[in-house]
């Protein structure tokens, strides 16, 4: 990247800007023990096709229910939002915010969720879980795990 250039963080993930995060949820079964947890913090996309959890869902294909799903929601974001908050207020930035709007839509992404991703692995014979929770600077620990 050159000096003075604007650098929209979810385009260094590829096409899609979740091609590494992906990769790290498809692949965790090989890494991640009974009991063991993969955490992830990073902006996955809430989209037309399901929101961060049913996609991390998929991403796990045959080993889905092996594992629990926790989404720690720090931040949800619009497009416009995102957008806004990544390219500044520049006119040559406006532009390639347009080109961005225009790729996002297409993808059906709705909102850009920041926060904490948790695959936690069953070591028991229950069934496996998603969860969903809203975080701030004030949450504590106890309340993420209950």
């Amino acid at each position: 990247m050159k000096p003075g250039e604007q650098y929209v963080t979810f385009a260094a993930g590829g096409e899609d800007g979740e091609a590494l995060s992906r990769r790290g949820f498809r692949e965790a079964h090989a890494y991640v023990a009974p009991g063991g947890r993969f955490t992830c913090a990073t902006t996955l996309t809430d989209r037309a096709e399901g929101s961060p959890a049913e996609r991390i869902r998929k991403w796990l294909g045959d080993h889905s229910a092996e594992f629990d799903v926790v989404v720690l929601e720090r931040e949800k974001l619009t497009r416009t939002a995102y957008l806004s908050a990544a390219f500044g207020t520049s006119r040559s930035s406006f532009f390639e915010a347009l080109e961005w709007e225009t790729r996002l839509a297409s993808a059906g992404v709705r909102h850009f969720v920041r926060g904490g991703f948790v695959l936690q692995r069953k070591s028991a014979g229950r069934p496996a879980f998603t969860h969903m929770v809203r975080i701030t600077d004030a949450t504590t620990p106890e309340e993420i795990e209950d």
